[in-house]
């Protein structure tokens, strides 16, 4: 009536495969780290960086508490939204690492930022103008100058 091979133990390769898949998803896989916790913000940009930072802006300012907690905050999501953007480009590639043009990618398309140094530097190509067109346009012009100057 059953089918299925069973080891010597009693238990069908199927249940043992089934038991593996569920002790092997609780374990982090080989070559990943654990996702990025809200408290280690700070090792992003600390509050010392941030400072350097404002005084090479505006020297003798000061950062308030709640000013700082912010920046880190907007620098965390900042970071996160990248890589989850580049992430969802590599997977698409069908590749498991990231690259420098997924980040381009994103910061051109989100916030229009170019990195110069990265990717393919496209030339733009004008097109030679055709002599039909520009004696078209150069009538057009002259009628427009008679008409104006007829008013």
């Amino acid at each position: 009536m059953d089918n299925v091979d069973r080891k010597a133990d009693g238990s069908s390769p199927a249940s043992q495969s089934r038991a593996t898949v569920a002790t092997t998803a609780k374990e982090p896989k080989p070559g990943f780290q654990q996702p990025f916790a809200r408290e280690d913000a700070h090792k992003l940009l600390s509050r010392a960086k941030l400072e350097a930072l404002l005084e090479e802006v505006a020297p003798g300012e000061r950062l308030d508490d709640d000013v700082v907690a912010l920046l880190q905050e907007h620098i965390e999501d900042f970071v996160e939204s990248a890589l989850d953007y580049a992430c969802r480009l590599a997977k698409h590639r069908k590749s498991r690492t990231i690259e420098a043009r997924d980040v381009q990618l994103y910061l051109q398309k989100a916030w229009c930022q170019r990195v110069p140094g990265y990717g393919v530097e496209e030339r733009v190509r004008r097109r030679s103008e055709v002599p039909a067109h520009v004696k078209r346009m150069a009538e057009a012009r002259k009628q427009r100058n008679i008409y104006a100057s007829s008013r």
